[in-house]
């Protein structure tokens, strides 16, 4: 595959992103990275995306944010502005015990905790405009909220290809002739099982994420064993 040196990589959070730009940087590919904030398109410029399953990554970033706020691990300094995430990762235990209350028995969506999800407790600082604001909780920023809005302006041509965590290893050595052995964060040992009909809720509850991968692959964006992979 032919393809453009200066791009933009767009880093979905648990996604692979930490691995794939140390290999990049350690083969000399020029390149920007969008991270933690939605991207702009400009139909001048390549992009290259990092995606995975949807559920997983839902589940990899609670587990991971969990273990960060709960074990202190560089996190003093800011522990009064994540107050509000420890509070709501000390309140659901588990994947298993956030989707038990997500839903009520009619179906309706839990408000509060979507709020905690997608409102967010976690602050950004902003030196344009110099004043703290609001984003998403680490797992409400998935594939809606990075290229929900992207998805739906971008060329295809543009795009230089996605990564898949899933099939990371294929992805990088099909794209830029790059062997990869090692995956840079390991969140295994943070995890707790997740039953099937969490995962169900999850998928219900994440149905934007998978939107997104619709118009990907209607796009032709994704090969057969990405898409059968990431809309599971």
């Amino acid at each position: 595959m032919a393809f453009c040196k200066d791009f933009v990589f767009i880093h979905i959070g648990k996604c692979g992103g930490t691995t794939i730009i140390s290999l990049l940087n350690q083969n000399n590919f020029n390149f920007s990275t969008v991270h933690l904030r939605r991207p702009v398109y400009l139909p001048d410029r390549k992009y290259l995306i990092a995606l995975r399953n949807p559920v997983e990554r839902f589940i990899s970033a609670f587990y991971w944010r969990k273990y960060l706020l709960q074990s202190g691990e560089g996190w003093q300094s800011r522990q009064k502005r994540l107050r509000g995430e420890l509070r709501f990762h000390q309140k659901y235990e588990s994947i298993d015990s956030l989707c038990s209350e997500l839903y009520a028995k009619n179906g309706d969506l839990n408000l509060s905790i979507h709020r905690s999800i997608s409102g967010g407790h976690s602050w950004k600082y902003s030196r344009a405009q110099k004043l703290w604001f609001k984003r998403p909780e680490h797992c409400g920023m998935g594939l809606d909220f990075y290229i929900g809005k992207f998805s739906k302006k971008y060329n295809p041509q543009n795009i230089l290809g996605i990564i898949c965590l899933e099939t990371l290893h294929h992805d990088l050595n099909k794209m830029f002739g790059i062997n990869c052995n090692v995956h840079k964060k390991n969140n295994k040992a943070n995890k707790s099982w997740v039953s099937k009909e969490s995962k169900l809720i999850l998928k219900k509850y994440l149905y934007k994420d998978y939107e997104v991968i619709e118009r990907l692959n209607l796009s032709n964006l994704l090969s057969e064993n990405q898409y059968e992979i990431l809309s599971k």
